[in-house]
């Protein structure tokens, strides 16, 4: 069952996400030459998701996108934050643009009735669509896609971050929450490993495939309008705790190689875990198992969004 009704609330510091500020007069003319999503849907109610790819379609960077006053910010994933912005800054040197990260705000992910309700009272409305901002003076809320319902928070006013009869153990709570979502989070692990589609971002409106060129989108139009997709992201589960790195890689009973796992979390003796699988092997509805933990049924689960 693909339930998260039993779930604490959550309110709390996401450590393991970071920011990086586009600022600058060609900051969305260079983004724009960079990431799948299209700058000109990004406006002060409403965030992106993008990726960025390699020359070759291959995505190094899944990232969320939302305005400020003097530009752009994007959240993703704190391992990749480096080698991200070492690849976009061999591109911005042609561009009135600085690319730096950026301490001001904490990003705290929301989840929950009683969470929901300290952001409101502390802060503000909640958006009630998926991408959709709320903000203030010193904050940002913006609505996560898919399901269940949560919300990141990105503040400066730190002192209003905490919050009794709520979780604080953040980091496995969110994950697992955005891992039964079907976002994919990149890591150091799977960076080059995939183009943008393989990972459902089509699904969650995170490529255009009308606005101008960008690094790798020959490869990414190509792959929807003469190519066949051989694999794609699907969502499992395991009925125990286990650590599973990102590219680990996911076989049928008979030995031969059928995907690789892109993220997993665990939380109450659970695993879910999201991986990259031939779909002529999930048609034909064969056993996947893990090659490092072949007695361990993988389960699979619906995803909450449609797969075209």
């Amino acid at each position: 069952m693909n339930t998260t009704s039993s779930l604490e609330a959550l309110y709390a510091e996401l450590t393991d996400y970071c920011l990086l500020h586009l600022s600058g007069p060609d900051s969305e003319k260079f983004l724009q030459g960079q990431a799948t999503c299209d700058l000109l849907e990004l406006t002060r109610e409403r965030a992106l998701i993008g990726s960025a790819n390699t020359p070759k379609g291959r995505t190094y960077g899944v990232f969320l996108i939302a305005r400020i006053e003097d530009g752009m910010l994007l959240r993703l994933p704190a391992g990749i934050a480096s080698e991200c912005k070492a690849r976009l800054d061999k591109y911005r040197i042609f561009f009135k643009t600085q690319l730096e990260f950026y301490d001001r705000y904490k990003v705290i992910g929301i989840y929950g009735a009683a969470a929901e309700q300290t952001v409101t009272e502390r802060f503000g409305p909640l958006p009630a669509k998926d991408l959709e901002v709320t903000r203030g003076e010193d904050y940002f809320i913006v609505r996560q896609p898919g399901a269940p319902v949560r919300y990141e928070l990105w503040t400066s006013r730190t002192s209003d971050c905490t919050a009794e009869g709520v979780s604080n153990q953040a980091n496995a709570l969110w994950h697992w929450l955005e891992t039964s979502a079907g976002v994919a989070i990149m890591s150091p692990d799977i960076i080059d490993e995939f183009v943008p589609q393989m990972l459902n971002l089509q699904a969650l409106g995170a490529i255009s495939f009308k606005k101008g060129c960008y690094t790798g989108q020959e490869i990414v139009a190509r792959m929807r309008y003469l190519g066949k997709l051989k694999k794609r992201l699907y969502l499992f589960q395991i009925e125990s705790d286990l650590e599973i790195p990102a590219n680990t890689p996911l076989q049928t009973p008979d030995g031969q190689k059928c995907g690789q796992v892109v993220q997993s979390a665990s939380y109450q003796n659970r695993t879910r875990l999201l991986a990259v699988v031939d779909n002529d092997c999930m048609a034909q509805r064969l056993p996947v198992m893990l090659a490092s933990h072949p007695a361990d049924e993988l389960s699979p689960l619906e995803l909450p969004y449609e797969v075209s």
